[in-house]
């Protein structure tokens, strides 16, 4: 601008110079200046022009700054939108995007549709994990189904088939199987039939009375109990690297109709989860109604074994009193024959003239 503005004073003076027929020089310059002072504006109308273009060229600059400036911005939330899009079709939900500003509503648009995607994934793997506890809960019922209909006839091996199975199914340390002793109403308490753990069967012999301890409290409550801050002194867990106290203390009533038929104790290095402590009690339920039936088998069984044992012996009984009374009518007869012969002999004795006794030596 300044080189554009610099030729109208040199144009101008020129021909003022040239028509006039005025000879070219300084002094002649100054004269023309002062006679005539517009041409002042005129030499410095270059500046001017300089200063004009100055400014036009910046603000030009200015909006072109502006507009790469917006177009690169534009660019760029482009790519991260696409580069979102990418992450949420590949199934990162989680990826994160940061809003340009207020007015980003396509980045609001694709933020609410992450946050949709995370639910439904969110519900899905719920769903998919609540199905799956339903199939190991639906299994678990089925296995011990089929040990509940083994050995229903031996209390302490069908004990030990339920407590060893159970601790491994539910990935516990050790557990007791505790059945309620109830032949005496004076002296009712609970015999541990069997103990597990680490894989290994334990043999103990145990007697909890009815009210004693955590034990005699689940079966009075017939409640389960859940024990997250277990006693050290209660149960310890022992294994090849030591003993420690476990996490989790469950004791579950085994009780069918509100009646207690005994208790299963189990202890855990984690905590039971919810879905595991409800399947345990549907579980405590099959298990007291197959030990009700088994404890009825077995009364039935015994009362059968000492009716056959009693009507052995009254049998025997009768026949010893056949005998005898066979020997008592033989006895009698011949009692009777030895009365006669004994009349006879003193009728005989009686109708004699003359009697006399001998001695055994004539």
């Amino acid at each position: 601008g300044f080189l554009i503005g610099l030729t109208l004073p040199i144009i101008v003076i020129a021909i003022e110079f040239f028509t006039n027929g005025i000879a070219l020089s300084f002094s002649n310059l100054v004269k023309l200046h002062l006679e005539h002072p517009a041409f002042f504006l005129t030499t410095i109308s270059p500046l001017l022009i300089g200063i004009a273009s100055y400014y036009l060229g910046k603000n030009f600059a200015d909006k072109t700054n502006q507009i790469q400036a917006s177009a690169e911005e534009e660019i760029q939330k482009a790519e991260k939108i696409l580069n979102f899009t990418q992450d949420l079709s590949s199934g990162n939900i989680n990826a994160e995007y940061q809003l340009s500003d207020e007015n980003d509503s396509i980045g609001g648009s694709l933020i609410k549709l992450r946050d949709y995607l995370k639910q439904n994934k969110e519900e899905e793997d719920l769903r998919r994990k609540e199905d799956q506890q339903r199939n190991w809960a639906t299994e678990g019922l089925a296995k011990f189904a089929e040990i509940l209909r083994q050995n229903n006839d031996d209390l302490n091996e069908l004990s030990y088939n339920i407590i060893s199975n159970l601790v491994n199914y539910v990935d516990a340390k050790q557990g007791g199987f505790f059945i309620l002793n109830d032949n005496n109403e004076n002296d009712k308490h609970f015999e541990l039939s069997a103990c597990y753990a680490y894989s290994r069967k334990k043999f103990l012999e145990k007697r909890i009375e009815w009210s004693e301890g955590l034990i005699g409290a689940c079966a009075l409550e017939k409640e389960t109990i859940l024990l997250l801050d277990i006693p050290s002194d209660h149960v310890t867990i022992t294994s090849g690297l030591g003993e420690t106290t476990p996490r989790c203390l469950l004791i579950i009533p085994l009780k069918l109709n509100d009646e207690v038929h005994g208790v299963i104790e189990l202890a855990s290095l984690d905590v039971f989860e919810p879905f595991q402590i409800d399947f345990m009690e549907k579980l405590a339920e099959s298990i007291a109604s197959t030990i009700s039936s088994v404890k009825i088998n077995l009364r039935t069984a015994r009362l059968l074994r000492e009716s056959q044992e009693q009507a052995s012996k009254l049998s025997i009984a009768e026949e010893d009193m056949r005998r005898n009374m066979e020997e008592l009518e033989l006895a009698k007869e011949e009692a009777a024959k030895q009365g006669g012969l004994l009349t006879n002999f003193t009728n005989s004795v009686n109708h004699t003239l003359v009697r006399a006794e001998y001695n055994t030596d004539g």
